[in-house]
């Protein structure tokens, strides 16, 4: 058998793959950002079939980075994959075994830390609007920023907006339908007036920065404050208050986006020592007021 190499391999996947399936733009440039990477570092023509678990650790493994390797590896199994089923006697690759996933561990903050962010007066207004917006919506850092969300998404009439959500990985992938209305559109307005002053793509997204300049001004808050958090931790933050005033895990689930409420039920449903020691004040009393019956 005469074994594919990167260079042929990534040639046929690219062609004749990739455009049928109707990928995303994002999923697009995630497969041609990997296959760049993997002939600039093995070489056009290093076998396929040699891309092995051990191979890719040795190359890129980061120890420090919670699941280093593994969206680089899951990737390079859909190409296997597809090279096995249409090119069988051409390629003898095995698919790689995924190592186990790590869960990032949940920071929601606090009714204090809260007031303490918003209070802050060395945070900027405009950075405590987008913070704000984050929460209320519940949305991942690419959902509302350019280049993934646009004036066209927001349905004022309907009181709601459509948002490309992480499992939209197909450009035929139905959007995900989030309420936007009230306060949602007052905050989206109060971010874009200032935006219109500083950038010139104001009028097509409603926040035209980049996920990188969102990170940065949280990133400028947290020092600001003098506690860590992050923009993923205001989805936790949503989450968490909306579970604790809703007690139903249904509707965090909608909230997120989540593909079905196993993955919200894993992720959010440990709650913290105050919420355990609240639920069991909620029935201490009873408890220690019952009478013992005589015998």
């Amino acid at each position: 058998m005469k074994e594919l190499t990167l260079h042929k391999a990534f040639k046929l996947f690219e062609h004749e793959c990739m455009p049928y399936e109707r990928y995303a733009y994002r999923t697009i440039v995630r497969y041609q950002g990997l296959m760049k990477k993997l002939l600039n570092d093995f070489g056009k023509t290093y076998l396929f079939k040699d891309l092995t678990k051990i191979e890719i650790n040795k190359r890129y493994f980061n120890p420090e980075k919670r699941n280093s390797c593994r969206v680089d590896m899951t990737y390079i199994n859909r190409i296997g994959s597809w090279l096995n089923e249409n090119y069988p006697g051409q390629t003898s690759y095995k698919k790689i075994k995924l190592p186990k996933l790590q869960k990032s561990s949940k920071n929601p903050l606090s009714e204090d830390q809260l007031h303490t962010i918003f209070s802050h007066p060395g945070i900027c207004q405009i950075t405590k609007y987008i913070m704000q917006l984050y929460i209320l919506t519940g949305c991942r850092v690419s959902e509302l920023c350019r280049p993934d969300f646009t004036w066209e998404q927001i349905y004022i009439h309907k009181g709601m907006a459509k948002i490309k959500n992480k499992g939209h990985k197909k450009s035929t992938d139905v959007r995900l339908e989030i309420p936007f209305e009230g306060n949602h559109l007052k905050l989206i307005q109060n971010i874009n007036d200032y935006y219109k002053t500083v950038h010139p793509e104001a009028d097509i997204y409603p926040i035209p920065a980049s996920q990188k300049s969102i990170r940065n001004r949280i990133d400028v808050a947290s020092n600001k404050v003098g506690f860590k958090f992050t923009v993923h931790d205001l989805r936790d933050t949503s989450a968490t208050m909306m579970l604790r005033e809703t007690s139903n895990i249904y509707a965090v689930k909608e909230h997120l986006g989540h593909s079905n409420v196993q993955v919200t039920q894993d992720a959010y449903a440990d709650w913290n020592i105050q919420d355990k020691t609240k639920a069991v004040h909620s029935i201490e009393s009873k408890i220690l007021n019952l009478a013992v019956q005589p015998s």
